[in-house]
């Protein structure tokens, strides 16, 4: 089967990588190519176990869809190993050779800082003041970092800031806001933490957010931006995320009923024993290629990039601050009327009465009352 490639997307890949995805058998190389990573604002989810080899196979999709001219807006997990492949430029088959942005909050003095990147590889970092600005700041064309998880130690805090992030950007979006950077690619790693399950009831902060991420996924389609959900299972997606996603990626461990996804269910028992690197695809529910799993490139981790966080977004507010203050001078107070353990025992010391010598030798004496008061009735006293 034939496929009509641009020079210029050809130019984008190293020889032989693009002719070996189109030429995947059973048609497939052609629908993944017309379907999904030349037809815009499809979205992609990835399902699997943890050690399935998900996370690789989501880095290897923003390889190409980055080569196909997408900008990528990567949600930062804030795990090692995560965003190193993003700025290095070694391997010629694995290289993005963009420049990096990273988004951070401003508050709390949050800082990020990236070593052992190639000079030819522009990083810049950037504060945001607040969660409403973050997709103002995308640069076309750039992989764009937005990193949170590391600098919240409330989750709840983190959902919220991200329920407002959210919001606004898909109203946004739909109103054609963001032309300027789109199409696009937006990322979401690790997303059972954010998005909430299915079958669990969760708090109020976890549904409020897994309703702005499904209405989002809805709007985003025809703006041109597509989702990539990377997550453990079909039923870590809320329920109208999984009816909207165009393609998945099924793994090791993925798991679905047949009443929900005939595909999935089918293609799970050939995934139980599925390495890292091999993976399915499933196009529009139905497509897929079920003799054998499509070998997925490791991107894996550079060993001369580290990465550094500091700083809390979610210091106490005042009042949580003007209680802990109470409390620690409410401390103080109590421990200046507790003596230290040196005091208590030399001021116990000091005070016990001396010790009264008792010569053995000499008897005890006995005082009989009842003969004294015998006594003293003869004698007349009273």
């Amino acid at each position: 089967m034939t496929h009509q490639i641009s020079p210029h997307l050809k130019s984008q890949f190293p020889n032989g990588e693009l002719d070996a995805l189109l030429q995947l058998p059973e048609g497939l190389g052609f629908e993944l190519y017309h379907q999904i990573l030349n037809f815009k604002g499809k979205h992609i989810s990835i399902l699997g176990d943890s050690r399935s080899g998900k996370s690789e196979k989501g880095k290897y999709l923003d390889l190409l869809l980055s080569r196909f001219g997408e900008t990528l807006i990567i949600f930062d997990t804030g795990k090692d190993g995560d965003l190193e492949c993003y700025f290095d430029n070694k391997e010629p088959f694995r290289k993005f050779n963009k420049p990096v942005q990273i988004l951070i909050p401003y508050e709390g003095g949050c800082k990020f800082s990236v070593k052992g990147v190639p000079e030819n590889i522009e990083v810049r970092i950037v504060p945001v003041m607040a969660p409403s600005m973050y997709f103002d700041l995308i640069q076309k064309g750039w992989i764009n970092i937005i990193s949170l998880r590391n600098y919240f130690q409330d989750v709840q805090k983190l959902k919220r800031y991200m329920k407002e992030m959210i919001r606004n950007f898909s109203l946004r979006a739909r109103l054609g806001d963001f032309d300027a950077w789109t199409p696009a690619v937006l990322k979401i790693d690790e997303a059972h933490e954010s998005m909430g399950k299915q079958s669990v009831a969760k708090d109020r902060d976890s549904i409020m957010l897994s309703m702005e991420f499904a209405n989002m996924e809805r709007q985003l389609a025809s703006a041109k931006i597509r989702m990539e959900i990377i997550t453990q299972s079909y039923y870590d997606l809320p329920e109208a995320v999984a009816k909207n996603t165009h393609c998945f990626v099924v793994c090791r461990g993925a798991y679905a009923e047949k009443r929900d996804s005939k595909a999935i269910n089918y293609l799970q028992g050939f995934a139980e024993r599925a390495r890292e690197w091999q993976g399915w695809f499933v196009i529009h529910g139905r497509h897929f290629y079920s003799d054998c799993p499509i070998p997925f490139p490791l991107m894996g981790t550079p060993d001369n990039i580290r990465i550094y966080y500091e700083g809390f977004a979610d210091g106490p507010d005042p009042v949580e601050l003007e209680e802990m203050e109470l409390l620690l001078d409410a401390g103080w107070h109590c421990q200046s009327f507790v003596r230290s353990v040196e005091e208590s025992v030399s001021v116990s010391l000091g005070n016990l009465p001396p010790v009264v010598e008792v010569d053995e030798e000499v008897p005890i004496n006995f005082v009989d009352v009842w003969k004294e008061r015998e006594e003293k009735k003869i004698e007349g006293v009273d």
